[in-house]
């Protein structure tokens, strides 16, 4: 009898751990997915220093699903990539998590991902790029050349 409870908790273990390791397998969504506002959920906090205002700088908000890897995703990406490595403690890039960070999700009123906001110091909306394509790459790269050019 104890060998057979053992054998339960191993395999029980096993199969988290897996999990854990393999995660959710379900395929990617729609790049330009709309995001559901769901009414009935409680939004949740933020995460600890998602906010412009806990430090004085400049912040670089990614709406993304990063299981969205086409090509031009990947482009949107390495914009915020450049941004972290050129411009630290200058600019704050962050990454919400949209299924998560509700509060973030409705204070920029994200719709469409992926969404790009970049906001000041204090948090008021800067620039904004929603979806993808030449024309919002476009965007973005000159938006992020004269974040580089300010002080």
């Amino acid at each position: 009898m104890k060998k057979a409870i053992l054998i339960i908790v191993v395999l029980a273990v096993v199969g988290v751990l897996a999990y854990k390791f393999v995660g959710d397998r379900t395929p990617a969504t729609n790049t330009n997915a709309v995001v559901a506002n769901n009414s009935t959920a409680a939004p949740s906090a933020p995460a600890a220093n998602t906010h412009a205002a806990v430090e004085p700088q400049k912040v670089f908000y990614l709406f993304h699903n990063p299981k969205d890897q086409d090509a031009e995703c990947r482009e949107i990406y390495a914009y915020a990539d450049n941004v972290e490595r050129d411009m630290t403690g200058r600019v704050k890039v962050l990454r919400p998590d949209v299924k998560a960070e509700t509060a973030l999700v409705e204070k920029y009123k994200v719709k469409v991902l992926p969404t790009i906001v970049i906001t000041s110091a204090d948090g008021t909306e800067q620039h904004r790029f929603e979806g993808e394509g030449e024309k919002v790459s476009a965007g973005i790269k000159d938006a992020v050349a004269k974040l580089k050019e300010s002080k």
